[in-house]
């Protein structure tokens, strides 16, 4: 048993310098990044490696496998921060690149369930709600916003939430209530 994790872990220092090289001496990174997820499906999910697929990823422009590597780098870290910031560069890559606005959406609202008072997300999301035209979830996340604003804030929502009652859906008496 000794001699066989001696041997799997030799193999897996091979696998790892052959990557490397395929793509610093070979310039091949769409075959180092295939080494690196044969490595990756051998040992599973580990961080340092999944930042190199990621960052091959993004040099050859493959965007889908992009965001399921981030994913799943996401699916490692414990710390909110961490987590935040992939989630920001995953619906960057669904508004920008892959222009999937109903991913981008979901991706912030994820944002939006570990931080609600995120006010990047809640305005990235918002601006993709009124650009999709899905003024009823606006106006869902505007009322849940409500909820933990106070002062001036609140009072920014709650017009900008009467706002889309009254102007995009057309109840009126619903935005007046929220605006008394």
């Amino acid at each position: 048993p000794a001699t066989l994790k001696s041997s799997e872990s030799a193999t897996a220092h091979m696998s790892r310098r052959l990557a490397r090289s395929l793509e610093e001496k070979l310039n091949d990174q769409a075959l180092s990044c295939e080494v690196y997820e044969s490595i990756l499906e051998a040992e599973g999910d580990q961080l340092d490696l999944l930042r190199e697929v990621d960052r091959l990823n993004q040099s050859l422009a493959n965007w889908e496998s992009l965001v399921q590597t981030r994913e799943r780098i996401l699916s490692l870290l414990t710390q909110q921060e961490e987590q935040i910031e992939v989630l920001f560069s995953i619906a960057q890559v669904y508004a920008e690149v892959i222009q999937n606005s109903d991913e981008a959406i979901h991706t912030y609202q994820r944002v939006i369930e570990l931080e609600p008072s995120n006010q990047k997300a809640n305005h990235e999301l918002e601006l993709l709600l009124i650009q999709t035209l899905q003024f009823n979830t606006l106006a869902e996340h505007l009322r849940s916003q409500l909820e933990f604003l106070e002062g001036e804030a609140y009072q920014n929502v709650g017009f900008q939430l009467s706002e889309v009652l009254h102007q995009k859906l057309n109840d009126a008496s619903q935005a007046l209530e929220i605006l008394v």
